[in-house]
């Protein structure tokens, strides 16, 4: 029999019935892939480079296991296919990875017998392997992931070759070997699979996320952390706020802890203006008086941002919060405390000079002199 199969003389020589069915089994994949997309994608899913680079990989996958594995008795036990699911897992979500699983072990099988355990050789452990893996943030949770899912296949091997005629114990042995290799082969290549699709689509993974939010890590943090630690304390209760707060709606955790640590990041560069960083007993409060180290002589363009304000008050404010919609006369002396007892006071502009912000209380008018 073997002898036949290798000269090819069990196959038919009418192709039709097996083009049939592959076309068929095409027909259904795209059509099952048409309404994942058409209900249940997102925007991401649907951007151009995306779908080519999950295209490619599909076929890539497809074309190794179809023209290289398939046939052989101890390949297709060997051949990480579950790695594209995985991978598809943590760039963009369960779902997609689910139903492009289900394809790929499909039509990779198609034909070549044995179908239906390969399919579930495929397919279940990749989708226990999804389940663990979550949003992947360590890489001890790829090796774990990768020896459950291995174990797994070696289970389903025995359950579907014990017992069977053509497979002797050793045969058993081999292939339950190869179902251990399989599982920590599909973690490992989706380790580096996901860099390759974060790199290309620039999308941030959760492993890129947990590494940028450690304290001793990014420079840019460790500025935050020494030249404002108060500000840092309070970017770290913030960010657990929104994480929570993510959580709740179902949006990207990692993804709004990291960004909301950096969120008062210009602090650092003048850190003892702001409350949070300045000593108890040295705080400046809205009583503090500052003079202009320099005496400008205005002149009839003169910018608000160069005036000489006298008597103005201090107030810290965030960078983020500056209006340059500054209305003002060039009058070189404001008396602060008059204007703010005036019950004309509408508005409030925000003023940065010398590193230092400003906080000016006034109307719509010219301002008193």
């Amino acid at each position: 029999m073997e002898a036949l199969d290798i000269f090819g003389l069990t196959n038919p020589t009418d192709q039709t019935n097996a083009f049939i069915k592959n076309g068929v089994a095409v027909l259904i994949s795209a059509l099952l892939v048409f309404i994942f997309f058409r209900y249940r994608s997102t925007q991401i899913m649907l951007q151009p480079l995306c779908m080519i680079m999950v295209a490619c990989f599909f076929l890539i996958f497809l074309g190794l296991a179809r023209f290289l594995v398939m046939g052989n008795a101890v390949w297709p036990y060997l051949f990480p296919l579950a790695a594209f699911g995985l991978t598809i897992g943590i760039i963009f979500n369960f779902e997609l990875a689910a139903i492009l699983s289900l394809i790929l072990a499909f039509l990779s099988v198609l034909g070549f017998g044995r179908e239906a355990e390969l399919i579930i050789f495929y397919l279940v452990p990749g989708l226990v392997a999804m389940f663990i893996l979550g949003d992947a943030r360590r890489l001890s949770t790829f090796f774990g992931t990768g020896f459950v899912s291995g174990v797994i296949a070696a289970l389903i091997v025995a359950m579907f070759r014990l017992g069977d005629s053509y497979t002797d114990w050793l045969g058993l042995g081999t292939l339950m070997a190869a179902a251990l290799f399989n599982g920590i082969a599909t973690a490992t290549l989706a380790l580096l699979l996901q860099h390759i699709f974060a790199s290309i689509l620039d999308l941030p993974t959760s492993l890129q996320l947990m590494d940028i939010s450690r304290p001793d890590h990014p420079p840019l943090l460790q500025l935050l952390l020494n030249n404002a630690p108060g500000t840092y304390q309070h970017s770290l209760q913030v960010s657990n706020l929104a994480e929570q707060a993510a959580d709740a709606i179902g949006a990207n955790r990692l993804l709004v802890r990291a960004g909301t640590l950096f969120h008062d990041i210009g602090k650092s560069s003048n850190a003892s203006f702001f409350i949070e960083n300045q000593i108890r007993g040295a705080i400046l409060t809205p009583t503090t008086r500052v003079t202009p180290t320099k005496q400008h002589k205005p002149s009839s363009r003169t910018s608000p941002m160069a005036l000489p304000w006298r008597n103005v008050i201090v107030y810290p404010v965030a960078l983020s919060t500056l209006s340059l919609n500054i209305t003002a006369t060039t009058s070189p002396v404001i008396n602060t405390q008059e204007l703010l007892n005036s019950p004309m006071v509408t508005k409030v502009w925000w003023i940065k000079t010398n590193s230092v912000i400003l906080a000016l209380h006034h109307n719509r008018a010219k301002l008193p002199s």
